[in-house]
């Protein structure tokens, strides 16, 4: 069961990613610095999302499992500090991409 959150979690991370990379083309003037980094952004979390999709899919050895759980409390920091610098506190999809990284974090350190 735990293995089935786990994947469902990670399944909502890659879609924030995958809509957050997608978006830089409808939101940003392309190409500028602002839609590189908006697009970066995205493509971090897509692979955020790939690290926690490797562990949770198989028995992951001792340094994969330590990889995917520093990725995962720097990228919550990250998010955290995004979220404060840029005013972004009450916006719904930062609100997801937090909790997802609180499960996500929660999970590895589970599994």
């Amino acid at each position: 069961m735990k293995r089935i959150v786990y994947l469902i979690v990670v399944a909502i991370a890659f879609l924030l990613g995958a809509l957050h990379s997608t978006l830089t083309f409808v939101l940003q003037k392309w190409p500028s610095v602002d839609a590189l980094w908006f697009f970066g952004t995205g493509l971090a979390q897509l692979f955020y999302s790939a690290l926690n999709l490797i562990l949770a899919r198989q028995r992951a050895e001792t340094d994969v499992r330590v990889i995917v759980r520093v990725a995962n409390v720097l990228m919550l920091v990250f998010i955290g500090f995004s979220a404060q610098i840029l005013g972004l506190k009450g916006n719904p999809q930062v609100m997801v991409l937090g909790a997802t990284g609180i499960l996500m974090l929660g999970l590895s350190f589970a599994s």
